[in-house]
C-alpha cells in the first residue's frame, strides 16, 4: 500500500491515490479540485502529514473508490514511519475500569 520515497527526507506516498492519478491523468491540483480543497491541504494528505476530513474523504471515494478505510491504513502507516512506532506505543491505555487517576 506504501512505498517510500528514495530521499533524505523519505515521504510516504498512497499507492492506491497514485494508481488513481496515473489511469485518470490528474494532478494533486486537479485532484483537489475535483473535491472542493485546496491543493495544499491535498498534498499535506497524500503525504500522511493531515488526515483529510471524513467529509473530503468520501467525496474521494466517490471519485476513486478510495475508502476512508483505506485512508485510515495509510494515515496508521504514515504514523508509524514518522514515529518508528504506533501512536500509542509505550503509552498505557487511559480509562481502564479500576485503574488510578
Amino acid at each position: 500500500m506504501l512505498r517510500k520515497l528514495q530521499h533524505p527526507c523519505a515521504m510516504l506516498r498512497f499507492d492506491a491515490l497514485d494508481r488513481w492519478q496515473k489511469a485518470s491523468r490528474k494532478s494533486d491540483a486537479q485532484t483537489a479540485a475535483l473535491i472542493g480543497i485546496s491543493p495544499s491541504k491535498f498534498s499535506r494528505a497524500r503525504r500522511g502529514l493531515q488526515p483529510l476530513p471524513m467529509e473530503d474523504q468520501l467525496a474521494l471515494e466517490k471519485i476513486t473508490g478510495i475508502t476512508p478505510a483505506e485512508w485510515a491504513g495509510f494515515y496508521a502507516e504514515a504514523v508509524k514511519a514518522k514515529t518508528g512506532k504506533g501512536s500509542r506505543a509505550g503509552k498505557k491505555p487511559s480509562g481502564l475500569v479500576g485503574e488510578a487517576a
